[in-house]
């Protein structure tokens, strides 16, 4: 008879079990919650009064006040269900809520008016959950739920790898969360946070970059917000691919209430509640500080980095309601990070994301962003918000040659020192002319202080050459106009316009938006929607210095005269609800990029490929006169959680292609071809209060495109030479990973548990990362991904 031994984790996953549910199960009692919020008018932002709310289980009902406020008391703990009416508008249903005993659940509702008055206007609950919330948005748009980000395996509980589950998006790498949308590069995402356009909030991203290894976002303060992945409406601009558009939670106005999570990561705390209870201000605080590197030393386990990370971050909101000028925000984000790694310390065939074994580098990074808004009621139907902060950015970055043959001979290889402090304004009206007609404009202005400096060592003069080197003003100035027009039940059409001008070249773009939608029957829908977008170039990409002709030794500027990077969308789309609790969608769409950065003389460079590294690269005199294009399916099935379950099911065909000086056409960096994901999720409920949960996620998609090394060559210069014009021409295999998570969740009368024990690639699977140059080996070595990556977590509401 054989004996089977358990894993530790096994163990400790059962005596979680065991006692909370055992002596859970002696102390178990009907805990129950409060539910309360506010319901308004989706489009004039007016609260509803007289609005019914009904909850399934307990048949307890209630009605709002002249506030649109209300409150429910006594809901049991658990997954519950509310219903939400009133004569003349759309009935909103809000299934499966999680009700914990520590913290009340507040719901902010927004209701749509029927346009033709037939009483209640049912309208299937799970479809308002899938569409975003900002219903100007047509097509290839989707809320991001909180929820949803805390219970993907894989997601690691940030938002970027999260966004990465949905059609026609794939991460650059386990190692960076780059958001690919549809075979663009990461830099053509915009990221908007509570109206602000921001810099990319990511740790050790690198100048230039708009990924990074870790997210400064944290899915404890964020509000449901909206990812887009194409032709987007006229509120959004200076952008090519995508749009996240996050917003934070209030905190709760009524009662202090806290959290305190402790993990692999490192410990962070949570604190909100009340400021002034009689004027319903309160304030929201989060903190985070990594000790990711002591664990993971202790644990000996390789997560992507050869060197020392460290890193912290913080956010808070503070709300402030007035009498007569309306509800005043105050919010911010920051984080600080620093990376140090020693030639002594990588391993030439270790998974290490700067790809190197004979360099000492360090890199050093803060982001910082603090605003305030001001959303003031003018009429019953009609409301301004204004917005202003301030985005600052820092970062240097260090690289020194190591000689193979002394370590003592170190010679200066690269140094960057970078920052910019952007000022910005976004004003905006909206107004709801009736029920059929609603009218929103807008300003931005965005005012930038940049400087950048770099030196690089030059192969051929073997000497340190500046290669950038500004400190310069500019201004970028935006508007747009939408316009809403629901002349039936059925026919939504969402048209704008948006403009952009910016004065460092004097570059101007004006982009027409339309987008239709028509609702079949109560459960299909037809999307039909068109954009052009344009996007300016990184700003470091300007300022590369370059000599104004070989007899003049002053180095200037070369790429000042580069023109806005263009683009039109079309995307056609069909959903269709099989049932309210399952959803299928497909989208087709057809990308048409131009004016992209390429070489003068025939080459196959083009910036179209940049945006994935830690590093922009260094290339003088470009035009713009590149060309690419983009074409894909995508298929959706979703299964919409209840009764415990859930399922996902993504898959992105497509293909991406560019053509640069040398007049070929060839793969983009991101054309993986394809991408599946697979989730799922079980949960149990154990004893009274308490609940077992299993999340599982599965990807297989096509392997990561490089350019080959010239082993010759890098030989002779000691480091990596790519084979000339042989751009992204060759790809890695098809890349496969399976990550589960299970957690276990206790509610008590005054504290709230959960614990989980999670993995990244379960099965171990060794999916390339790439390939590098090893001057201490000499020969190319293939790196691959990350192996087998356990984590945990314990999280305590209070």
């Amino acid at each position: 008879m054989k004996k089977y031994i358990a894993s530790p984790i096994v163990y400790f996953v059962l005596f979680i079990a065991c006692f909370c549910g055992g002596v859970g199960d002696v102390l178990a009692q009907n805990l129950t919650q409060t539910v309360r919020g506010t319901v308004i008018d989706k489009d004039s932002q007016t609260p509803l009064a007289g609005v019914s709310i009904w909850h399934e289980g307990t048949k307890k009902g209630m009605i709002t006040d002249r506030q649109g406020q209300f409150r429910l008391e006594n809901i049991p703990v658990g997954r519950q269900s509310f219903k939400i009416s009133l004569m003349g508008f759309e009935q909103v249903s809000i299934t499966n809520q999680e009700i914990t005993s520590t913290k009340e659940r507040i719901l902010n509702i927004e209701m749509k008016e029927s346009v033709v008055d037939l009483g209640e206007v049912k309208i299937i609950a799970p479809k308002e959950r899938a569409m975003s919330i900002n219903e100007m948005a047509t097509v290839s748009a989707r809320q991001f739920s909180v929820e949803d980000a805390t219970r993907y395996a894989g997601s690691r509980n940030e938002p970027a790898r999260m966004a990465s589950n949905f059609a026609g998006v794939s991460g650059g790498s386990d190692a960076r969360n780059d958001i690919v949308v549809r075979g663009n590069s990461p830099v053509g995402l915009l990221w908007r946070y509570e109206g602000l356009d921001i810099p990319s909030p990511n740790h050790f991203g690198g100048i230039g970059s708009v990924g990074g290894v870790v997210s400064m976002l944290n899915y404890n303060v964020l509000a449901n917000s909206d990812f887009l992945t194409g032709a987007f409406s006229a509120d959004y601009g200076n952008a090519l691919s995508g749009v996240f558009d996050l917003k934070m939670r209030h905190g709760n106005d009524e009662k202090h209430e806290g959290l305190f999570m402790m993990g692999t990561i490192g410990p962070e705390i949570t604190l909100e509640g009340p400021i002034n209870r009689q004027t319903k201000s309160s304030y929201l605080v989060n903190y985070r500080y990594s000790t990711i590197r002591f664990v993971t030393q202790a644990l000996k386990i390789n997560v992507g980095f050869a060197g020392n990370p460290i890193y912290q971050d913080g956010s808070f909101k503070i709300r402030l309601p007035t009498k007569h000028l309306g509800i005043f925000t105050i919010f911010g984000l920051g984080g600080i990070n620093q990376y140090a790694l020693k030639a002594v310390d990588a391993k030439a065939d270790g998974f290490d994301v700067f790809l190197t074994d004979n360099t000492n580098q360090q890199y050093n990074n803060r982001l910082g962003v603090v605003g305030m808004s001001n959303k003031i009621q003018l009429t019953d139907r009609t409301y301004l918000q204004t917005t202003v902060g301030i985005t600052a950015t820092d970062g240097t970055r260090t690289v020194d040659s190591v000689s193979t043959l002394n370590p003592q001979i170190i010679v200066p290889y690269q140094h960057i020192d970078g920052g910019q402090i952007k000022y910005l304004f976004h004003s905006f009206l909206n107004t709801k002319l009736n029920v059929k007609h609603r009218i929103k404009v807008g300003l931005m202005v965005d005012y930038y202080n940049f400087r950048h400096y770099q030196s690089d060592f030059n192969r051929q003069s073997q000497q340190i050459v500046t290669v950038r080197d500004t400190d310069k003003k500019m201004l970028l100035l935006r508007g747009y106009a939408l316009w809403q027009w629901r002349p039936t039940q059925k026919l939504t059409i969402n048209s704008g316009i948006y403009g952009q001008y910016f004065d460092l070249n004097q570059s101007t773009s004006l982009e027409p938006r339309l987008g239709l939608r028509y609702q079949i029957s109560e459960r299909q829908t037809l999307s039909l929607a068109y954009g052009l977008h344009s996007q300016i170039q990184n700003l470091p990409t300007y300022f590369v210095l370059s000599k104004r002709s070989e007899s003049s030794p002053s180095l200037t500027p070369s790429n000042l005269n580069l023109t806005m990077n263009k683009a039109q969308h079309i995307v056609f789309g069909y959903d269709f609800l099989v049932s309210s609790l399952l959803r299928f969608k497909i989208e087709m769409y057809y990308q048409s990029l131009y004016n992209i950065p390429i070489q003068r003389f025939p080459s196959s460079f083009s910036m179209i490929n940049e945006g994935g590294d830690f590093v922009l690269l260094v290339v003088p005199n470009l035009v713009s006169e590149g060309r690419a294009k983009n074409i894909g399916l995508e298929l959706t099935a979703e299964r919409f959680f209840n009764k415990g379950f859930y399922f996902l099911g993504t898959a992105s065909i497509f293909d991406s292609k560019y053509q640069p000086s040398n007049g070929y056409t060839y793969n983009t960096r991101f054309n993986s071809n394809y991408i599946f994901n697979v989730l799922c999720g079980r949960e149990w409920k154990v004893g009274q209060n308490n609940k077992f949960i299993i999340d599982l996620k599965t990807t297989y998609a096509g392997g990561r495109r490089f350019t080959p090394i010239d082993l010759a060559a890098s030989k002779l210069a000691g480091t990596a030479v790519p084979v000339a014009n042989q751009d992204f021409v060759e790809q890695n295999p098809a890349f496969f990973k399976m990550d589960g998570k299970v957690s276990f969740r206790m509610n008590r009368k005054k504290l709230s548990h959960e614990v989980f024990l999670a993995a990244d690639n379960v099965l171990n699977n060794k999916n390339i990362f790439g390939q590098h140059y090893s001057a201490a080996a000499g020969q190319i070595i293939t790196v691959h991904q990350l192996a087998f990556l356990p984590y945990f977590q314990y999280r305590i509401e209070f």
